[in-house]
């Protein structure tokens, strides 16, 4: 995203990312497509995960 708005979080560019910055960006993102999150159960995805 060229220009997020202010209260998006900062989106974490490694090897290693958290399972609280995925959440974060998440929740983020939908809020940005006006998209209902507080319905939703967040897991932590796999150790694994890209």
């Amino acid at each position: 995203m060229p220009d997020p708005p202010e209260w998006f979080p900062d989106v974490p560019f490694g090897s290693v990312v958290s399972p609280d910055a995925y959440h974060q960006v998440f929740v983020a993102a939908a809020r940005l497509f006006q998209i209902e999150t507080s319905g939703l159960n967040w897991d932590d995805p796999p150790e694994e995960a890209p």
